[in-house]
């Protein structure tokens, strides 16, 4: 091989090489959600008591999908999450039994599917009688329900809610005032 042949063959090469070496450390370095488990989530709260963000969701839920794939991968919205809750990913229709305030939730069979009773719980705490997926919680430190939200949501609707509920606005002002001067603090 001649020298300029060589010398095309090297560039080529490291050229090649920067550009995956620099990829591989770039995707690596994005933020997500630190998703956890129920069981993860109770043990962290015995070293560290924070507000609690629980995302209801099916394998089958198109709308899931699409909230994982966009508003959960939106970096202020992780930031909103990471920074203030512990965020608990539950599938609704797992088989895993969860033990909460002293009464055990197990899943219950329906036709083909089924739901588990927690998940069933979640969504009705707020005395909705609606079954949606994704359904959204947002728990207080003791993990009392403060407020769920049903379907999709957009990152800006995730930071805004996040950081309402994060800074306990919620005892002092209604979530449209909120809103309103959560946009105009930071105009979106």
């Amino acid at each position: 091989m001649n020298k300029l042949g060589f010398r095309i063959s090297l560039i080529s090469i490291l050229t090649f090489s920067y550009f995956f070496l620099m990829g591989t450390l770039l995707y690596g370095q994005c933020p997500t959600v630190k998703w956890m488990s129920w069981e993860q989530m109770e043990l962290a709260q015995k070293k560290e008591k924070r507000k609690v963000f629980v995302n209801i969701y099916a394998d089958w839920c198109g709308w899931c999908k699409r909230m994982d794939a966009t508003t959960f991968k939106n970096s202020d919205a992780i930031s909103a999450l990471n920074n203030s809750y512990y965020a608990v990913k539950f599938n609704a229709q797992s088989s895993n039994e969860i033990v909460f305030k002293d009464k055990i939730y197990q899943f219950k069979r329906q036709g083909n599917n089924g739901i588990n009773e927690f998940a069933l719980y979640l969504m009705k705490a707020n005395m909705s009688t609606e079954i949606a997926y994704p359904t959204l919680v947002y728990m207080d430190e003791n993990l009392n329900v403060i407020q769920t939200f049903t379907g999709l949501r957009s990152p800006n609707d995730i930071i805004i809610i996040s950081s309402y509920y994060a800074g306990n606005y919620q005892k002092t002002m209604r979530f449209e005032s909120y809103k309103e001067y959560y946009l105009a603090k930071h105009k979106y």
